[in-house]
């Protein structure tokens, strides 16, 4: 400890795994006199045993230079790596074109119940991704520079657990979010459960029958929303088209799967609903589509509103296909909290560019 109350102190902690080392916490030693005790603590505890000091030693370098290269650039300004007083975030260096990742992780990492499953998880051997997500993490939420660098995380990310992360190379955001909460989700039982909790939800797509008394249902899970932008201006706009009927009539009719064989097809309307709401929602508005003109992929800069407040009760199998309940399902939904429904816009990835780059 210290009189000094300027600066934090705290201890790491060092986990063998292997050829790894894992931490589970970072030390916060920003000022002088803090310094100077955790130093003094450290000769004390060498002085007693010479066997731990390039143990030490080992430690201490692997702290002071994280990979960087000891040729610095002209007119290097170290104070300028370091975030400005009041600042309370860090941000991430932009490795090339991974904008896309940076923005994805940043998002993640604002939301508090996933971050600190991810920084308190329990890392089995062998999850990499997990391991090093949560090491950049650490830095964000400890470090004191202004940015870190996700170096580490890209070495040993692999899209769809196979093809190379090439920091080069653009990729969809929607994919990568998919992607990688699903690696971590399958590397730790807790994380997956928190990453279910927080962001799946589920889709139910019915069929109605207007010529029997038959209705068909299948459920589909999902993680993010996706909305069409071409040919709607708001947000609400292309919910209502998502979940709006399509008629099933004519050469189109339904040959419903209740029926006996022998019956004939019937009209029928077809919807998509939300059944369970997560308690975040992603949504994913669909800027990009091949166009055929110029036969190459292009991106729609259409105006589209969004609110900073969204009921999503409108576009729930409860509203649209009205489900018949009991006088105490009544009364239960009567006193049902609403806010389940309702959701506060809290953030906004925005691509700048074209198709290609940006």
């Amino acid at each position: 400890g210290g009189d000094d109350d300027d600066g934090d102190f705290g201890w790491r902690h060092w986990q063998d795994e292997g050829e790894s080392l894992v931490y589970r916490s970072i030390p916060l030693v920003r000022s002088l006199p803090m310094r100077r005790q955790a130093f003094r603590a450290l000769d004390q505890m060498c002085g007693k045993s010479m066997q731990l000091v390039p143990q030490c030693l080992s430690h201490l370098s692997a702290y002071v230079l994280p990979h960087r290269q000891l040729c610095y650039p002209w007119c290097y300004k170290p104070a300028e790596e370091f975030r400005q007083p009041g600042v309370r975030f860090s941000g991430l260096i932009n490795l090339g074109a991974t904008c896309y990742m940076a923005s994805c992780l940043q998002q993640l990492y604002m939301v508090p119940e996933m971050r600190e499953e991810i920084l308190t998880a329990a890392v089995p051997q062998g999850a990499v991704v997990l391991r090093e997500l949560q090491r950049l993490y650490m830095q964000l939420k400890f470090g004191v520079l202004r940015a870190y660098s996700p170096l580490e995380l890209t070495r040993v990310y692999r899209m769809y657990k196979t093809v190379p992360f090439n920091v080069h190379e653009q990729s969809d955001i929607t994919e990568f979010l998919t992607d990688i909460l699903g690696q971590i989700e399958e590397s730790s039982p807790s994380v997956g459960r928190r990453v279910g909790d927080l962001f799946r939800g589920v889709q139910v797509n019915s069929i109605v029958s207007r010529d029997c008394p038959h209705v068909s249902l299948s459920t589909d899970p999902f993680l993010m929303v996706r909305c069409p932008v071409e040919g709607f201006c708001s947000l609400e706009r292309s919910l209502t088209a998502m979940v709006s009927s399509d008629k099933l009539e004519g050469d189109n009719r339904y040959k419903c799967g209740q029926c006996p064989d022998e019956a004939p097809r019937v009209n029928a309307e077809k919807r998509t609903s939300f059944r369970q709401l997560p308690q975040l929602l992603f949504i994913n508005t669909e800027r990009y589509r091949f166009s055929m003109e110029r036969n190459e992929r292009a991106k729609l800069n259409d105006y589209f509103a969004f609110p900073t407040k969204l009921d999503m009760y409108k576009y729930t199998e409860e509203c649209l296909l009205g489900k018949q309940s009991t006088d105490a399902d009544a009364d239960a939904d009567a006193a049902r909290d609403s806010s389940r429904y309702h959701y506060q816009l809290v953030g906004v990835t925005a691509h700048t560019g074209g198709a290609d780059a940006g």
